[in-house]
């Protein structure tokens, strides 16, 4: 069987104004130039953070020609070696991996609730789909 796609996006961009007047900014997409682009900004009425998920910036390389760092692994999906690319020395590790295991094992072993629950996996799929309905509407969509 044979289907096609419609409306698949490629990129995201959800702002959130939280109950305090707070803003948060989440920026996300497979589909760019240059890859995989997974950011968040948050704009406190205090304070300000940004997390680059993907790609973290936490070792930066650079090198004018590709050969240079031919033989090694600088992180998935690079198109070139060439240029500035953000390398990952422990890539499972700034990804989560490893500490989302331990916590799940953790909770199942010491009878104590995820660090992620149920109460937030809900919560992030409201606002993923408060996100599309507000994209369709055109207009803000209150949680």
């Amino acid at each position: 069987m044979v289907t096609s796609w419609e409306d698949v996006e490629d990129w995201s961009c959800v702002i959130i104004t939280f109950e305090d007047g707070s803003k948060g900014t989440v920026l996300a997409s497979d589909g760019v130039l240059g890859g995989t682009r997974n950011n968040i900004q948050v704009y406190l009425s205090n304070a300000v953070a940004y997390g680059n998920m993907n790609p973290n910036n936490a070792v930066e390389v650079y090198a004018p020609d590709a050969g240079i760092f031919k033989d090694e692994y600088i992180s998935e999906k690079l198109e070139t070696k060439a240029g500035w690319n953000f390398a990952s020395p422990d890539e499972d590790w700034m990804r989560g991996y490893p500490q989302e295991m331990e916590d799940f094992i953790e909770s199942i072993l010491q009878g104590k609730q995820p660090m992620s629950g149920l109460d937030l996996a809900e919560d992030t799929l409201k606002v993923v789909y408060a996100g599309y309905l507000s994209a369709e509407k055109g207009q803000r969509i209150a949680l």
